[in-house]
């Protein structure tokens, strides 16, 4: 089972790969693949790939640099070996010959995962990498899984029912067309009707004629041509949305029965007190078996198939979050080195007029011992300088710096969101539904195999 996300590189791209070869990460290196660059000069082979791309400076100094893409999978499923090959074919699949890309295996986690970088340009200056949105969100996983099948592994079943091509999106933004509209009133009148009868009523309370006295259904508005359902969509048919309006309603249901009252916690039929017990032990079971049917009402209504349906996703977010918070340390202490940067690129600049005053001084030691803090300030900033292979001390390096650390900034802020989004009170609950699903299985497993002993004596 893989886990993928894509991030945007707007700065800092170099940092990035340094970041994803660390030889602590990668077993001294040894999971390090890469095609069309090298880890040592990335940023310099992917800004030659842009500028190749763009035709001003203006174009070229802004967007997307590159993309940092996660593959994480099921703790204990993979090994190091595997997880490699397996990044390794998903970019060589994803991107071919054209892109430049590197491709690293982290070992130093309880879960393996890879990362990927690559550069947002073709080699040769003819095509973009487009992240287009949920339309590749979902090529790419269905890629991701299908070649974790190939290497016998397993994968997460997604509910794609809320999904929609771009084509689809971009219609459904706009908003424009009557069909567009149309199809909304429709949708809206299912949700609320309780019977087919009352959604045709419904429609007439909009001014829109519903006839479904020949063989495809129509919906005529006052000054409008009819539009056959079937234009619509497949959802639109007669029997289509006989069926959605009962199927709405069934989800109406079950939501409203586990909303009227909390739902209790299973009661956990290991304890003595149930074990010496017989009648607080039949008691617990049936008490168990009323819970149980509110905690799998519950999980339908929430859009998952099972109980492993659940534990996969659970697991899948609690991967996809923990290497999200690896790559926040990343950019933090990018925001960090940034900082530290222009702080001392001013103190160079502030300070570097003591070290001119210190040689013409006549008296040096009094020099020295007067501009003792000056001094100090100036020689630690050129030493930090130094160490971090900074040449450029003017203002024009600051202005680089600020706009790198905002490009850290804003990718920062995106990801801790997706972080509150992925463990937010929704997770919580879901998690809670989960242990209390596990806790009554492991009850009922328990209990057949006691019944099963009761009868053998």
């Amino acid at each position: 089972m893989a886990v993928t996300k894509i991030i945007p590189i707007k700065a800092t791209v170099q940092k990035a790969v340094d970041y994803i070869c660390n030889p602590d990460k990668t077993d001294d290196e040894l999971y390090i693949d890469c095609s069309n660059c090298s880890p040592f000069c990335a940023k310099l082979e992917f800004d030659f790939y842009r500028y190749r791309y763009n035709n001003s400076v203006k174009e070229y100094n802004q967007g997307v640099k590159a993309y940092h893409q996660v593959q994480s999978f099921k703790p204990g499923e993979v090994t190091p070996e595997l997880a490699h090959k397996i990044g390794k074919e998903f970019a060589k699949r994803e991107f071919g010959e054209k892109f430049a890309y590197i491709v690293t295996t982290h070992i130093d986690k309880e879960h393996i995962h890879n990362h990927i970088i690559s550069c947002a340009y073709s080699t040769d200056g003819s095509n973009k990498y487009h992240d287009g949105g949920l339309k590749d969100i979902y090529r790419r996983r269905n890629l991701s899984d299908e070649i974790c099948k190939e290497n016998g592994l397993s994968v997460i079943e997604y509910n794609r029912k809320n999904w929609q091509t771009y084509k689809e999106w971009q219609t459904n933004r706009n908003g424009t067309s009557w069909k567009q509209e149309l199809k909304d009133i429709i949708d809206k009148n299912i949700a609320i009707a309780k019977s087919y009868d009352e959604f045709v009523l419904k429609m007439r309370q909009e001014n829109i004629f519903v006839n479904d006295s020949k063989k495809y259904i129509t919906f005529q508005k006052e000054g409008k041509r009819a539009v056959r359902g079937k234009t619509l969509g497949d959802n639109y048919s007669e029997n289509k949305i006989i069926e959605r309006i009962g199927s709405e309603n069934k989800i109406k249901s079950i939501k409203e029965n586990v909303e009227s009252k909390p739902i209790d916690k299973i009661i956990d039929t290991n304890e003595n007190k149930f074990q010496e017990s017989i009648g607080l032990n039949r008691w617990a079971n049936k008490k168990n078996m009323e819970t149980a049917d509110q905690l799998f009402n519950l999980l339908r209504s929430e859009g998952f198939t099972s109980v492993e349906n659940l534990r996969n996703y659970i697991i899948s977010q609690e991967m996809q979050t923990d290497d999200l918070k690896e790559i926040v340390e990343f950019h933090k202490l990018e925001i960090k080195r940034c900082q530290e940067t222009i702080r001392y690129i001013k103190d160079y600049q502030d300070f570097k007029k003591y070290t001119y005053g210190l040689a013409q001084a006549k008296d040096k030691e009094a020099f020295r011992s007067k501009y003792e803090n000056q001094l100090n300030k100036f020689f630690t900033a050129e030493k930090f300088l130094a160490k971090n292979d900074i040449e450029e001390f003017d203002d024009t390096k600051i202005i680089e710096l600020n706009q790198e650390m905002g490009a850290n900034a804003i990718s920062l802020s995106e990801i801790e969101k997706e972080i509150r989004k992925n463990t937010g009170k929704n997770f919580t609950n879901l998690k809670d539904l989960l242990n209390q699903l596990d806790t009554y299985l492991g009850n009922s497993k328990k209990e057949k195999t006691h019944d099963k002993f009761d009868m053998e004596r």
